[in-house]
C-alpha cells in the first residue's frame, strides 16, 4: 500500500472513531503527598494503570480522547472497595494566565480514587461515549 493509501486509511480510521466517540479517558490532576506513590500510567497498546501506596489518593479527570470534551454521565466503580475505593469529585481549576481566548475549558467532572489496601482491583469508568477499565494495584 502507498504512503498516501496508508495515510487515508489511517484518516479514515480516525474520523469513524471520532464520529462515534471512544472509551473515556482519565489524566491525573493530583500528585502524591511526601513518601506516598500515586501514579496514573498510560503504556502504549495496554490497559492504563494506577499505582498507589496505602492511604494515598489520586485526583483523575475524565474527558474524551478526541475533542478533550468532559465525559457526559461518567460513573466510575471499583471492583474490590478494600483495595480501592471511588468517588465522585469536582475539580475546578483556576484558568492558566498563559492561556489565550481560544483555550480549552477547564473540566470539572472528575474522581478520587483511594488506596483503602494493599492488592489489587480493576476500576471501570462508564460514561455516555464508552467504557474504559483501569488496573489499580496497592502497595
Amino acid at each position: 500500500m502507498s504512503r498516501q493509501g496508508r495515510a487515508l486509511g489511517l484518516l479514515l480510521v480516525a474520523l469513524a472513531a471520532a464520529s462515534t466517540g471512544c472509551a473515556p479517558t482519565l489524566g491525573a490532576v493530583t500528585t502524591p503527598p511526601p513518601s506516598k506513590a500515586a501514579d496514573l500510567y498510560h503504556p502504549a497498546f495496554d490497559d492504563d494503570h494506577i499505582h498507589l501506596s496505602k492511604g494515598a489518593t489520586l485526583g483523575l479527570d475524565c474527558y474524551d480522547f478526541w475533542w478533550g470534551t468532559p465525559c457526559q454521565g461518567a460513573v466510575i466503580t471499583s471492583d474490590d472497595p478494600t483495595v480501592a475505593r471511588v468517588l465522585p469529585a469536582y475539580l475546578k481549576r483556576a484558568p492558566s494566565p498563559w492561556a489565550g481566548a481560544g483555550a480549552s475549558p477547564q473540566r470539572e467532572r472528575g474522581f478520587v480514587v483511594i488506596a483503602t489496601g494493599p492488592g489489587e482491583t480493576t476500576v471501570h469508568v462508564r460514561s455516555e461515549d464508552g467504557e474504559s477499565e483501569v488496573d489499580v494495584s496497592v502497595e
